[in-house]
């Protein structure tokens, strides 16, 4: 018996991003192992137990041309090795119901996972990322095989992946934590540095109530932290400053120096134009006071609402 059964959705539609939300696919591993750049296990539990996530409209494009293009690098992954590639599918452990993957194409023996990108970063192999991503749909899929191709403006690369049991032990074990530990009880992952925790909080508290809390113990332990690394980082800012202030007077008007094992470059940046704007409309104003007249109307159609956003600030109280 296979180790999956197939689900029948259609990859994006509604009822499978709702069907989603209640288990652990291969995209969500990445954000779970903290292997993500661009998500966290906080922002994940927000946005599987709220449904909402806020997606920029640059990352959307992003996401529709990597969409568009995973018909291209099948046809070329084909070209390349002759192998087959079938449409993709959405698998569910038969084992733990609560896994599944959606699938970008498969062969015989091994999934094909389409990435479109701009950057170098599959240049010297598969990223942390999406090396947890395949081995998660090889776990689901009952496979030993991966085979990541890449599509980008430089050209198009095959990597493959083997499944590594030690690798998937370890996966596994943080996925089913988050999942009893988090996700089932709706207790939310303890929050860390990056930026996708900071995101989602903002989106989950956007506006303060005016009261002032009295710090417990746990909390007085938080402040007193970041303090101290403040304090630290504050002393280190300055010594490295000292140090780089150093070797700006040692290279003097050369572009850098280089010695056994780095470079250091001091190179003058091309020259850039700026508008002094204001006196630009000073000028108009003067060449055509007419202006005025309309100055009401067009602050009005340009002027607009923007919510403020919540800045933390902790200071240290002395006595």
């Amino acid at each position: 018996m296979r180790p999956y059964r197939v689900i029948r959705l259609r990859q994006g539609s509604p009822e499978w991003s709702e069907y989603r939300r209640t288990r652990i696919g291969a995209s969500d591993a990445p954000a779970i192992t903290g292997e993500s750049p661009w998500s966290s296990a906080y922002s994940l539990w927000t946005a599987k137990t709220s449904g909402e996530q806020e997606i920029d409209a640059a990352t959307s494009i992003m996401f529709r041309v990597g969409h568009a293009m995973e018909p291209v690098a099948r046809d070329l992954y084909e070209d390349r090795t002759g192998r087959k590639v079938r449409p993709g599918r959405v698998l569910e452990s038969r084992v733990c119901p609560w896994l599944m993957a959606s699938l970008d194409g498969e062969t015989d023996d091994r999934i094909v996972e389409c990435k479109w990108t701009t950057t170098p970063r599959f240049d010297d192999g598969i990223p942390g990322d999406v090396l947890v991503q395949v081995t998660h749909q090889m776990a689901v899929a009952g496979v030993l095989r991966a085979d990541v191709a890449v599509l980008s403006p430089r050209g198009f690369i095959i990597h493959e992946a083997r499944f590594d049991p030690d690798l998937w032990g370890s996966i596994f074990a943080m996925e089913a934590s988050f999942y009893h530990d988090h996700l089932l009880p709706g207790w939310p992952p303890s929050p860390d540095g990056s930026d996708a925790t900071r995101d989602a909080l903002r989106r989950r508290y956007p506006d303060d109530s005016g009261q002032i809390l009295e710090a417990d113990a746990d909390a007085g332990i938080l402040v007193r932290r970041l303090l101290d690394a403040k304090a630290r980082a504050l002393l280190l800012d300055g010594e490295i400053g000292g140090i780089e202030n150093a070797l700006r007077y040692l290279i003097g008007d050369a572009s850098g120096m280089a010695g056994p094992g780095f470079t250091v470059s001091y190179k003058k940046a091309k020259d850039s134009e700026k508008v002094d704007w204001p006196a630009v409309a000073r000028r108009l104003l003067d060449l055509h006071p007419e202006i005025l007249a309309d100055y009401d109307v067009a602050m009005a159609e340009a002027t607009s609402v923007q919510s403020g956003s919540r800045r933390l600030l902790v200071k240290g109280v002395q006595g």
